[in-house]
């Protein structure tokens, strides 16, 4: 289950009233599915850079609270702009932020999830740390040396 679904698209369009022939106006349900997919993928990219690398849309995680009701709402937004483009017959209009707040810096209007801590190595500006020695990967001999260098007025 991904953070957007159907009934939660159609609730925040409106409802059953005004938001249920909105969202069934916008085409093809395989292409409404691929654009929450999208949605979806484009925030948990946006959490991974911002150093939540453990928040995903498979199940999802996290899967309530006050952090999940955040990612859902920056899915959302996600999914407004590309259901905008795609689905021109239809404007949404503005909606809130996209989800590059969760990796934009302090002064430029970045969020945090609430109650989920960010990996400071994982994150946009960190580095992932892994031991050599269990690589199997053999290196090939250098190829610019002192000595091959010689001779060209290199050394």
């Amino acid at each position: 289950m991904p953070f957007l679904s159907d009934a939660y698209i159609t609730a925040v369009l409106g409802g059953a009233v005004t938001g249920a022939p909105k969202y069934a106006a916008m085409g093809d349900p395989s292409a409404r599915a691929a654009w929450i997919l999208r949605a979806d993928a484009a925030v948990v990219a946006a959490a991974s850079r911002g150093g939540y690398s453990g928040v995903t849309s498979d199940g999802p995680v996290p899967a309530t609270g006050a952090a999940y009701e955040v990612l859902r709402a920056l899915a959302f937004d996600e999914w407004s702009i590309i259901a905008n483009w795609y689905g021109r017959e239809i404007k949404l209009g503005e909606f809130g932020a996209p989800s590059s707040v969760l990796y934009a810096t302090a002064g430029e209007g970045r969020i945090d999830l609430p109650g989920i801590g960010r990996d400071q190595i994982g994150g946009a500006a960190g580095g992932d740390i892994t031991n050599v020695s269990s690589l199997s990967t053999s290196t090939a001999a250098p190829i610019f040396t002192r000595a091959a260098l010689e001779g060209n007025g290199f050394c």
